[in-house]
């Protein structure tokens, strides 16, 4: 048994399935284009390096300051108004002053001293989850 459609809708149809397609594309869009990222409460670093926040992903906004490239990884130094932090990727390291948004997971990694009678001095990091670069002209990663 065979089916045979008209003439007439056998052309439109692989049309309408790249038009489909297309239209999916088109919607994709980067993520300060999309609605979730664009009101978005970003903290600052400050908060952050009260230990508070530990495990919490967050959303940062600020400047990067220092790169530090690692073996499969790097890390980078992202500057707010109110301090700095390093974020820990595995992505590809951003340029020196580009301006980024980014969701992060906030670690802690503690450095005990036996000189120091175990004084902790370890530091408060972010595991980088997303990253968009931001402002005129920043390149993207």
């Amino acid at each position: 048994m065979t089916f045979s459609f008209p003439l007439r809708f056998t052309p439109t149809f692989p049309l309408s399935i790249v038009l489909l397609f297309v239209t999916g594309l088109v919607g994709c869009g980067s993520i300060t284009d999309s609605e979730p990222w664009m009101n978005l409460n970003t903290v600052k670093i400050e908060q952050l390096q009260q230990r508070q926040k530990i495990g919490a992903k967050v959303y940062l906004r600020g400047k990067v300051e220092g790169l530090t490239p690692l073996l499969g990884a790097g890390a980078y130094q992202l500057q707010d108004d109110t301090g700095s932090i390093w974020v820990f990727t595995t992505q590809p390291l951003p340029s020196v002053n580009q301006d980024l948004l980014i969701q992060g997971k906030v670690e802690y990694k503690s450095i005990l001293l036996k000189d120091m009678k175990g004084k902790d001095i370890g530091e408060v990091y972010l595991k980088e989850i997303e990253r968009e670069s931001v402002g005129k002209g920043s390149p993207h990663p």
